[in-house]
């Protein structure tokens, strides 16, 4: 085994720590680029910009950046607060294996046991997972650059307005758990396992560990098709198989969902402690449910406010079939015939279609 460490990111640990062969997909995802625009918000109001100029976030973004912001100004009572906080890990021999940024750091110390205690704050825009791994390395950089005995650790969720139980961590917790992942991605050994980030994973498609697992759900099924993981990578054909046990799997994972949905959150049975899971109530996301009343009652001028207003071409053609007593072909007709050049279509876009009445 590696005893180098190797050069990782605070943020994949989580997912490393299932699987050391996870690579983070170089995919463009729309929800790291609104949790991005969030955190920039962020910290351009406690650098002391004027809050409320939010850029680009819509109004439910804007609620959430505001709920952390006033919350983040509530636990540093009055102290420093520094933002993006760029931090390093180095090794024994000073070579740098990890590097990141701390949304927030709340400076001076508190004072806890005679032991000097910063507090650290991370902002998340999406789910609530568990994050220990990631936190215990900005806590690491943390102590070396503060020259502090030990870390606070705050995390804020936007999307629930929710801040998580604060948690004390320490150099030895710290530094074993974050060891023990960096010394898994440096083992030449490492294989690769099935884990709850694999939606997230570049190699997904190519995993060995996945397509075996996937191959197991078509043999449970009666054998339908079959292929070779080891080949996914080489060869075209065997990828096409592949493709084809696609929507078996998806059939399945869906229906399972469903179950697993209806038994547990619409019925309300005991989930055990020890599965990892729980019920997680989602806030609803705000709307405006009299657009006429609203642009009124709106100190903005009604062409500005109707910027901020979209209609769907589906929703007019329904509005019109129910106003006029139309077919839904019928009010489309006569949508296009009374709007005209004014419903447009997006971006074209391809997809790998099958023939009918192949198996």
């Amino acid at each position: 085994m590696s005893t180098v460490p190797q050069r990782v990111s605070p943020s994949q640990l989580p997912a490393l720590a299932q699987c050391p062969c996870y690579q983070a997909s170089r995919k463009p995802s729309p929800a790291a680029d609104r949790g991005g625009a969030q955190h920039r918000i962020l910290s351009k109001w406690i650098k002391g910009g004027c809050v409320g100029a939010s850029g680009d976030l819509n109004p439910q973004e804007t609620a959430q950046v505001r709920w952390a912001y006033h919350w983040i100004r509530q636990i540093s009572d009055g102290q420093k607060v520094e933002v993006d906080v760029r931090m390093t890990l180095k090794d024994a021999r000073g070579v740098q294996y990890m590097s990141g940024s701390a949304d927030a750091v709340v400076v001076p110390y508190l004072i806890d046991d005679d032991e000097s205690v910063i507090q650290i704050v991370d902002y998340k825009s999406g789910e609530m997972y568990d994050y220990h791994r990631q936190m215990f390395a900005y806590a690491l950089m943390a102590m070396d650059k503060y020259r502090a005995g030990a870390v606070l650790v705050r995390e804020a969720y936007g999307r629930y307005e929710k801040a998580a139980p604060p948690y004390r961590v320490a150099r030895e917790q710290a530094q074993e758990s974050v060891m023990e992942v960096v010394r898994a991605v440096g083992d030449p050994k490492r294989e690769p396992h099935p884990c709850d980030y694999c939606g997230w994973c570049e190699n997904a498609g190519r995993c060995v560990a996945l397509g075996v697992e996937a191959e197991k759900i078509v043999i449970a099924q009666g054998g339908l098709f079959s292929y070779d993981p080891q080949e996914l990578a080489r060869n075209p054909e065997e990828l096409l198989r592949a493709y084809k046990v696609t929507d078996y799997v998806t059939a399945w994972s869906e229906a399972i969902k469903e179950w697993a949905n209806e038994l547990f959150v619409k019925q309300g049975t005991h989930i055990p402690e020890d599965t990892g899971y729980y019920v997680q109530e989602r806030k609803g996301s705000r709307g405006v449910k009299d657009v006429t009343a609203a642009r009124a009652a709106s100190f903005l001028e009604p062409d500005i406010f109707d910027r901020a207003c979209s209609v769907t071409f589906g929703k007019l053609v329904e509005v019109y079939g129910v106003e006029c007593g139309l077919t839904e072909k019928e009010a489309a007709s006569a949508v296009l015939a009374e709007l005209g050049g004014l419903v447009v279509r997006g971006v074209p876009s391809k997809y790998l279609a099958k023939k009918r009445g192949k198996s």
